[in-house]
């Protein structure tokens, strides 16, 4: 593992008490350092850094996070079809900031959001639908070791040694690895890969296992006894299924989406999966990924080896 940096982002910003660490503002915490990430990796902002320092930059996203809890309210509560960016939460904190500027940042936050929202589905947290139920995360948080998970330097990556003998275990208990399969993220391609082996013999379909996850110490509540901290996933899928080089860009592409998707959740979301997690792969009544399936959801289940 490379050198940690701690996260400038803290979660001590976002409670006051032990009242206070509850879901919704676990939510604005998560959302902070990814509006922060957006900001820092932004071109079209590079004035808006020269101009603030990393501290300054932290007070905004904190005070930004916390203004969008009345546009969730506002959503919540039937006044807004969609989740608003008003431009006067930007306006309040920089009052002497171009329109122009204001729109950059809208659309980082934006873009954060968006991120952000795209891991809920797979998260079992429940953040917004249990917002005022307590968040075990945050004691369970040691904020001296948190990591930025959105920079490639900050990532938590096997060893050589721990690499070696995670696919050996794989070739051993599934067969031989024909191909690996990277993420369509650059920034993590090579911490997340997916190991696939084709259909031989009596194992008459693809097998897909995930390497990466299992570097990672879940944040296990400590109402979930005896549940593993780390683990990798498995998937088998049908021998007639079309896998390559160039799977991301095929219509069969779903399996694989589904495992990237639900590898994050350690990994981007720092929750947690377990057997008998059940993930609802479906927006606005459509499926998110399977498009050519009737299927819409996940289930993970015990992996037996024979």
């Amino acid at each position: 593992m490379k050198q940690m940096e701690i996260d400038p982002i803290k979660a001590k910003y976002f409670y006051a008490n032990n009242d206070e660490k509850i879901k919704l503002n676990w939510f604005c915490y998560e959302y902070a350092w990814k509006l922060y990430n957006e900001i820092r990796k932004s071109i079209k902002l590079k004035k808006y850094r020269k101009q603030n320092d990393q501290e300054q930059i932290v007070q905004f996203c904190v005070y930004f996070s916390k203004e969008m809890k009345k546009s969730i309210f506002q959503k919540l509560g039937g006044l807004t079809n969609e989740t608003v960016f008003y431009e006067e939460y930007v306006e309040n904190y920089y009052p002497k900031n171009s329109k122009a500027m204001n729109m950059r940042i809208l659309e980082a936050a934006t873009k954060a959001w968006d991120k952000l929202l795209s891991g809920c589905g797979v998260c079992p947290t429940r953040c917004i639908s249990e917002m005022y139920k307590k968040c075990v995360l945050f004691d369970q948080l040691d904020e001296d070791e948190h990591l930025m998970m959105d920079s490639d330097e900050k990532y938590v990556r096997y060893s050589k040694e721990e690499l070696f003998c995670i696919e050996s275990h794989i070739q051993k208990h599934f067969g031989n690895i024909d191909l690996f399969i990277n993420g369509t993220d650059r920034n993590n391609e090579d911490v997340l890969k997916i190991a696939a082996i084709k259909p031989k013999g009596t194992r008459n379909y693809w097998t897909l296992v995930t390497i990466g996850v299992g570097a990672y110490h879940m944040n296990i509540p400590k109402e979930y006894v005896g549940i593993e901290s780390r683990m990798e996933l498995v998937m088998c899928i049908q021998p007639e299924w079309n896998c390559g080089a160039d799977i991301h860009n095929a219509p069969d592409a779903w399996p694989i989406d589904i495992l990237f998707k639900m590898a994050q959740i350690p990994i981007e979301q720092k929750g947690f999966i377990c057997r008998g997690l059940s993930v609802d792969f479906t927006s606005k009544g459509k499926s998110e990924f399977i498009r050519n399936t009737n299927y819409t959801s996940a289930m993970i289940i015990p992996c037996f080896i024979p």
